[in-house]
């Protein structure tokens, strides 16, 4: 038959990789999880043995097509993401969303009259000067996903809702609330509705309790393993990499030692220390160094940052 055209080859890349799809290409119907093909019509059963048979030929109403139709769609419309058990994975199953809703916008952007060129406008005159529309489109993709994801993390209920997420992000996260505000409006959203959907899904399934079980941190490890299985290619463009968590506790560990040694009593909460990261990306070492401190402070048998705001004031006017 005919090969697919690059049009085809390309949706289907970005398709492919998504945790529940159906594809029929007037032959057969199959089901696909992350790339992997799970269940498919018998395509030799379809047809009387001839492969270029009409619509008129097709033997509907044989038992064992139905029963595969009924089955295949029974299965895709019944279909629930299983909770992620770590970071690394959910990073593993929210970057192709990310990417078919990046691909989503972008598509949008190409139709006459889209608001999203609008979301474009408000984006490149408030957070990003000069983006292209793939810059636009990868900033919106990543705002979003983490935007509902931390929102999830804090505690936000299922179904999750642009309200409930807006509401929950607000006090702790307020550059991403102000993300969302500034390109998750209505009209907006209906142009990429169904990718938006789906990452909604998966992020619904998060369990942050079991996740906080496992010990990991959501700013550095899930942004780490995102950015990795996102998109390698724009990460290595940039410039983005991570210094290895224990390396950081040691480094910062180190620092404190002495700071305690030559009389810095309260650790890097002591009034005068500075601690400047300007290249913070998940802020690895800023998270560090609160923990250290949070941790030293209580240790000592005095008022700390857990039950004194003026050690939690002090240590945030020193991190630049």
């Amino acid at each position: 038959g005919k090969p697919p055209s690059e049009h085809d080859t390309n949706q289907w890349v970005t398709l492919r990789e998504l945790p529940n799809v159906l594809y029929c290409n007037g032959l057969m119907l199959a089901r696909y999880e992350s790339g992997r093909l799970v269940d498919a019509t018998d395509r030799g059963a379809l047809f009387f043995g001839d492969v270029d048979a009409t619509a008129d030929e097709i033997a509907v109403s044989d038992d064992s097509i139905r029963t595969d139709f009924e089955r295949i769609l029974k299965d895709a419309l019944q279909w629930e993401p299983t909770p992620p058990s770590s970071m690394r994975q959910m990073a593993r199953h929210l970057a192709p969303l990310a990417r078919n809703l990046k691909a989503e916008i972008k598509a949008a952007m190409k139709r006459p009259g889209s608001a999203m060129r609008s979301a474009k406008e408000a984006w490149t005159e408030s957070l990003m000067e000069g983006a292209t529309d793939d810059d636009f489109a990868d900033g919106y993709a990543q705002a979003a996903v983490f935007a509902m994801l931390f929102a999830r993390l804090d505690g936000a209920p299922t179904p999750l809702t642009l309200d409930s997420i807006k509401s929950t992000i607000k006090a702790d996260h307020l550059l991403l609330f102000g993300v969302i505000e500034t390109i998750m409006r209505t009209t907006t959203r209906d142009e990429v509705r169904n990718s938006l959907d789906g990452v909604v899904r998966y992020v619904s399934a998060v369990e942050p309790a079991a996740l906080a079980e496992a010990g990991e941190n959501p700013w550095h490890d899930f942004y780490e393993f995102f950015t990795a299985e996102y998109d390698p290619a724009r990460r290595n463009d940039t410039g983005v990499y991570f210094t290895p968590k224990p390396v950081v506790d040691f480094q910062v560990a180190q620092i404190h030692e002495w700071l305690i040694a030559n009389g810095f009593d309260d650790s890097f909460a002591t009034p005068g220390v500075k601690v400047i990261d300007p290249a913070t990306g998940s802020g690895t070492y800023l998270l560090a160094v609160i923990e250290r401190t949070r941790r030293y402070l209580s240790s000592r048998g005095r008022p700390g940052i857990d039950d004194d705001p003026i050690y939690a004031d002090r240590l945030a006017e020193n991190l630049y």
